[in-house]
């Protein structure tokens, strides 16, 4: 699969920013938020990289926390 295929199947960067808008959080913040560098984190949302199995569940756990904060 070419590296074009690969952005275009990457679901990640929809996820991303729809949680980072409910949140409302800038990118620095929600970078923050999961403990990573800022830079992993705007290439996970612009699909440049996937985020890895530690990061996809607090991932989850942010998405469940704005889930329960009615966000």
């Amino acid at each position: 699969m070419s590296s074009v295929e690969e952005k275009k199947n990457n679901p990640w960067p929809n996820r991303l920013k729809a949680l980072q808008l409910r949140l409302g959080l800038s990118n620095h913040e929600m970078a923050d938020r999961l403990g990573i560098a800022y830079r992993v984190w705007v290439s996970w949302k612009y699909g440049e990289r996937q985020p890895q199995t530690g990061s996809i569940t607090l991932i989850n756990m942010l998405i469940a926390e704005a889930d329960r904060l009615g966000l």
